[in-house]
């Protein structure tokens, strides 16, 4: 273990920082939703959830909206009232230009579109916005839970403690969008968190930190009858009743559907002691949570009760029919096994409604059977690779705890694999609880790539090979004295491949210099690369795209580098940089080796598998005399 300074406490005992009190919190930054869980190094196994908010002091979660009066955010959650200037939905703003044309195209999407643009304060570019509104958002969240932490506790508890950050994100998400939350939440948390000793903020996954709750404890995992455990025991207290014993090999599928996207991934039981899990199949997802249900519900009574009806009808009245009535009671109650009973939406000043199974099954279908669409692939995917079906589909979200999906999975699912979830906050809040988990301990060890991973090469131009019916550029080399042709790809981590901490990929850099002057600014560049299709091109094309850079500055003396003499006979220093990708957690960690020495590191950078945050990050390794500097370039569209 590295050794680690310790600082003197007040009463002047020396406090080794390896012992000494964080806490870990999470956000779950949620399309409709969010909510905050935490703990402390004290009390690890206890996580608890915030559940004070203005207006709803019993919720587990609060809506993800804000309210601006002149400017200035004044209202939040439960207390943004509709307007003009009161946001929602701002979250897939984030991920705007990767959204699906039809998703881009939807009525919900174009209003928030709209509502930026016409904003007093828009900077004419509604994603910016978005930003803009998320960093307020997250703020008064972040400053709301750490008052609420600690009324618990007292208002110094904090002080000088180190914190933990961790929010999820959806699986689906492009590289920019993970890109943006990350930025956003450093704006809106850092600058509010003086009284920490240090602050560290991460992103994880939706389904993964869900795995972490739904099968995070093998001592409860392995008892044969688990109706008795402890509901405090970790956050297993939720799934306690509905995981029977799970074996070594034992594959579970995991569907987090929340309010904007649902993501289906699959998980295999490596081990039990320690609780070990390897994904097993590429996970997918989909824009289709359970905010599409409420605009196929909202346009079902605009047909029923007539459009001009309900938009004459008071917004406040709008509001209260799509949150009492439906969301906290038709959505959320709705059992299509129940043939015979109404489905009543009063209707204030115009009428009461009673609505059939039928007519309800249908506001369900469209974006369930999207759901339902993935979770096949999942399994279609499992047994074509595996030879296998999942021992289990476990549910989490919002829309997870929907009793109607249940049903219809069970239905298809019926005598092969059991559907597993349970109603109200237990399955809403799997996800937060999850995330605090995964701050403690590693329970994932493998993880597929989403995409390729790897460097655009110049290789020597071959006049018999295909390359000369291609339109590449070709370029004389001084050093090797023939011709090079750009733009050969060469993946080094391949879409699909399981992603192991101790299996790197290797790559190897030659540079030749002739002068000293070459070296005066000692910078080498290695661009990373990335494409997300099934199958990687061979040649760089408009599906490749730059991920970031890895610079390379050499501090060294000329004449030290060894000679390379080219066939006509003239001389040439050559640097020889290597650089490995070493899988690490969920991120890809960089190695950089000079003359085949691994360079040390003294400062730890590495960027994630499933998406990287574009901006300038500085990294020092040092070997001897030389020092390799590290940054990334932004994005490069």
């Amino acid at each position: 273990m590295a050794t680690r300074r310790s600082r003197r406490s007040g009463d002047g005992v020396s406090v080794n920082k390896a012992d000494a009190p964080y806490m870990i919190i999470s956000i779950d930054f949620g399309t409709t939703f969010s909510g905050v869980c935490w703990t402390w190094s004290r009390d690890l196994d206890h996580v608890r959830t915030i559940k004070t908010w203005d207006d709803d002091s019993s919720s587990a979660k609060v809506p993800s909206r804000i309210q601006y009066i002149d400017g200035v955010p004044t209202e939040w959650g439960y207390a943004a009232e509709d307007g003009p200037t009161t946001f929602a939905w701002f979250k897939l703003m984030l991920d705007y230009e990767a959204l699906p044309t039809n998703i881009k195209d939807s009525t919900r999407v174009q209003e928030i579109y709209a509502k930026f643009r016409c904003w007093s304060l828009s900077c004419g570019d509604p994603v910016q916005d978005a930003m803009k509104v998320t960093v307020d958002y997250i703020k008064l969240l972040w400053k709301h839970a750490l008052e609420i932490i600690l009324y618990e506790h007292s208002q110094t508890w904090a002080i000088g403690m180190a914190c933990k950050v961790v929010i999820t994100r959806p699986a689906i998400w492009s590289q920019k969008a993970s890109a943006r939350t990350q930025q956003v939440a450093e704006e809106a948390i850092l600058p509010n968190a003086q009284d920490f000793e240090s602050v560290t903020i991460s992103l994880i996954s939706e389904p993964e930190a869900a795995a972490h709750a739904v099968l995070h404890d093998p001592s409860v995992a392995q008892r044969p009858s688990l109706t008795h455990v402890s509901l405090a025991h970790q956050m297993t207290f939720v799934f306690a009743k509905l995981l029977t014993s799970h074996y070594a090999n034992d594959i579970y599928l995991i569907c987090d559907a929340g309010g904007g996207t649902v993501d289906a991934i699959s998980y295999e039981v490596q081990s039990l002691s320690p609780m070990r899990l390897v994904e097993c199949v590429e996970g997918k997802g989909d824009l289709c949570g359970a905010v599409f249900i409420d605009d196929e519900f909202e346009g079902f009574l605009k047909s029923e009760i007539g459009r001009r009806e309900w938009m004459s009808l008071n917004g406040d009245l709008r509001r209260r029919i799509m949150t009492s009535q439906w969301e906290h009671g038709i959505k959320r109650q709705f059992d299509s096994t129940k043939a015979s009973r109404k489905w009543v939406v009063d209707v204030t000043g115009v009428d009461s409604f009673a609505f059939t199974r039928g007519q309800i099954e249908t506001v369900f279908q469209p974006t369930c059977s999207k759901a339902r669409t993935l979770i096949r692939q999942q399994v279609d995917q499992i047994q074509l690779l595996h030879k296998r079906t999942p021992k289990a589909i476990i549910l989490v979200g919002g829309l997870g705890s929907s009793r109607y999906l249940s049903h219809v999975l069970r239905v298809e699912y019926s005598n092969r694999i059991e559907i597993r979830h349970s109603p109200g906050n237990e399955t809403w809040i799997a996800v937060c609880h999850g995330a605090v988990l995964a701050m403690k301990e590693e329970l994932v060890v493998s993880r597929v790539a989403r995409r390729h991973y790897g460097m655009c090469l110049e290789i020597p131009y071959d006049h018999n090979s295909e390359q000369r019916f291609m339109h590449i550029d070709r370029v004389w080399d001084n050093a090797e004295e023939r011709q090079f042709v750009k733009g050969r790809m060469e993946w080094i981590v391949k879409r699909g491949t399981r992603m192991r901490q101790l299996r790197p990929s290797p790559y190897i850099g030659i540079r030749y210099l002739q002068y000293p002057e070459e070296l005066a600014h000692g910078q080498i560049d290695f661009d990373i690369w990335t494409c997300s299709d099934t199958e990687a091109p061979a040649w760089a094309d408009s599906t490749v795209k730059l991920l970031c850079t890895i610079r390379v500055q050499l501090v060294a003396r000329f004449e030290e580098l060894p000679i390379y003499i080219s066939p006509s006979n003239k001389a040439y220093r050559m640097v020889n940089i290597g650089m490995v990708m070493v899988p690490n957690g969920n991120t890809l960690d960089f190695q950089v080796y000079f003359q085949n020495r691994r360079l040390e590191k003294l400062f730890n950078v590495k960027v994630c598998m499933y998406a990287y945050r574009p901006h300038l990050v500085t990294t020092i390794f040092s070997a001897t005399k030389w020092v390799t500097f590290m940054s990334y370039n932004r994005y490069k569209d």
